[in-house]
């Protein structure tokens, strides 16, 4: 799921759509998902690490209104994380929040 600026979506049709596919098939699974934040290099990390947190938690609360188990999912944010593209703005790739399979008793799940 990619962002422009800020918590905003770069294409909300397309992030509900990958949203709702991601519920249904970790449903499926019955498995726990780390709903991970990230930004680019732009900004502070002052600035960045809360962004990157707010990114995850939007996603989550996406998955969740989409019937993934709350206590099934934990937000977690990475300001700094791979790059994988060299563009920044709000056409870059790394704008986005990955989706991780958790693990069984991992902390988090079960705390929201």
């Amino acid at each position: 799921v990619f962002f422009a600026n800020g918590d905003d979506y770069r294409d909300a049709k397309a992030a509900q759509a990958v949203v709702a596919e991601v519920a249904r098939l970790a449903k499926e699974a019955r498995v726990g998902l780390r709903v991970v934040g990230y930004t680019d290099e732009r900004g502070t990390q002052t600035r960045n690490a809360p962004l990157a947190q707010s990114r995850a938690d939007k996603v989550l609360e996406a998955l969740v209104a989409a019937g993934m188990p709350r206590a099934s999912t934990v937000a977690i944010g990475r300001s700094t994380g791979p790059d994988i593209a060299p563009a920044t703005g709000p056409d870059s790739a790394n704008r986005r929040v990955e989706f991780e399979i958790g693990f069984s008793g991992e902390p988090g799940y079960g705390q929201r």
